[in-house]
């Protein structure tokens, strides 16, 4: 039997079937570019990709904002850049404190703060960081391979989240979720 009727077979007998079993009314089309823009629409394509009965609202118009990610290891600093834009993110680099300061402005969305730095401990940045914010407070995760004992200090200084690196990829980015970006 050929692919093609092998193809017109399977949608007849799906064609046969109710609606309510299948879960769907027809074949998925390329949807006409009006309503590929709404975003009834967008939230439905991002529900169905998901897999998810319960998905959380989908934002077609509000992209993953800017971090600054300030780091010295390179192999780490490396590693977060590509995953974070894997995810959409913009990042600025800042292998120090002082060039950290130098960058930091209101455009960032989000901060990934490492605790040893060669010119500066983390902790310190952090509450430089937090005195030098203009407009509001621009959400921090600390993450490093220090362990649990310097969490207090890092939400003294002003940190919103403590993590505990290595981590896999996957939750650095409900990290990201648990902060609002």
């Amino acid at each position: 039997m050929s692919g093609h009727r092998q193809l017109r077979l399977y949608r007849n007998n799906l064609d046969a079937l109710p609606s309510t079993q299948l879960q769907i009314d027809r074949f998925p089309k390329k949807p006409s570019p009006r309503l590929a823009e709404s975003s009834q629409y967008q939230e439905s394509y991002y529900y169905c990709t998901q897999g998810s009965s319960s998905p959380e609202p989908f934002h077609p118009h509000s992209p993953p904002g800017k971090i600054l990610l300030i780091e010295d290891s390179e192999i780490v600093l490396q590693a977060n850049q590509q995953f974070l834009r894997q995810l959409g993110y913009r990042t600025t680099l800042a292998r120090n404190g002082q060039t950290a300061l130098a960058l930091l402005d209101d455009s960032f969305s989000g901060i990934i703060l490492d605790l040893g730095l060669p010119d500066i401990d983390g902790i310190s940045l952090c509450r430089l960081i937090r005195e030098r914010e203009k407009k509001g407070r621009i959400p921090l995760m600390v993450l490093t391979v220090c362990n649990e004992s310097f969490e207090g200090e890092c939400r003294r200084a002003g940190a919103d989240l403590f993590v505990s690196k290595p981590l896999p990829t996957s939750q650095l980015a409900r990290m990201l979720e648990k902060l609002g970006l």
